[in-house]
């Protein structure tokens, strides 16, 4: 108990030393492919500039295609942050390679792993069933910010505030590690049921099984979703996620026959370590 105080007095301490108020947004523009990006470098440059967010808000990372006026704007911007594993991140390094705009991969250095939704392909069409969504654990969002940090450093090296919210990040992340940790450890939950495998990295760095509903990209089958409504009944779970990208009608079908509550969950929302949280408290009971 003396430990998750010291978390939470942690992130309290954290959310009041921050970076200094700045009224003034650099001229300059930043592009980001999805939202939880976004998170990551407005919180180390201190709100300092413009954000260009690609994917909207709603719209699913796997079927967007960035429109002409999107690719003006990414094409006018000092730097382009990608998660560097969806697929339409791969295309549109291709199209603005040519371009002034600097584009970081944020996933150096992360372990992929492998999904049932593929979404990276070969220059041939073949799919690696790679998961990409790598965002989706505070352990993998601090490699990320890692990365963004170096480049964020080396475009402005005169900048000791973006190097100190950066050390505050990492703390912060480190802390919501800890207390995700801790919380699914004492509910003893190993297991949960999700429409969309959205969770891989999150599943992977804490000890949990995730079991999804939709299969290599595709709306499950009636015999798999059989044999998910079976299990879920053998392992007494009563949740059933999904994200509102996906269709509804199909997981309120399914999460009746499971004697489920479905309950929505935005792991591409802007505030990631927030949701992280949340999803938490949902897969926990608490």
């Amino acid at each position: 108990m003396k430990h998750i105080y010291i978390i939470f007095a942690s992130l309290i301490l954290l959310a009041s030393t921050g970076c200094s108020h700045n009224d003034v947004v650099q001229e300059e523009t930043l592009a980001v492919s999805i939202s939880p990006i976004k998170y990551i470098i407005e919180t180390i440059t201190c709100g300092d500039f413009k954000i260009e967010v690609l994917v909207p808000d709603g719209a699913s990372p796997e079927t967007f295609s960035p429109a002409a006026s999107q690719m003006t704007g990414i094409e006018k911007s000092r730097i382009l942050f990608t998660s560097g594993r969806l697929d339409f991140e791969q295309k549109l390094v291709k199209r603005i390679s040519n371009s002034a705009t600097q584009i970081i991969d944020l996933s150096k250095g992360i372990e992929v792993r492998s999904g049932t939704c593929s979404h990276v392909h070969d220059s041939d069409g073949h799919s690696h069933g790679i998961d990409p969504h790598i965002w989706t654990s505070p352990k993998q969002l601090k490699i990320m910010a890692s990365n963004a940090h170096d480049a964020i450093m080396a475009a402005f090296p005169d900048s000791v505030k973006y190097d100190s919210a950066y050390m505050q990040l990492c703390s912060k992340l480190d802390a919501v590690s800890d207390k995700v940790t801790n919380q699914i450890t004492s509910s003893g939950i190993d297991a949960f049921i999700i429409y969309h495998p959205a969770l891989t990295y999150y599943a992977a760095d804490y000890g949990l099984e995730q079991i999804s509903l939709e299969k290599e990209g595709k709306e499950p089958s009636a015999v798999h979703m059989e044999a998910v409504i079976r299990l879920a009944n053998e392992l007494h779970i009563t949740k059933l996620l999904y994200q509102r990208q996906f269709p509804e009608e199909i997981v309120m079908s399914v999460a009746k026959d499971m004697k489920a509550e479905p309950v929505e969950i935005d792991p591409l929302g802007e505030n990631i370590v927030d949701e992280i949280l949340r999803i938490t408290d949902i897969i926990t009971g608490q």
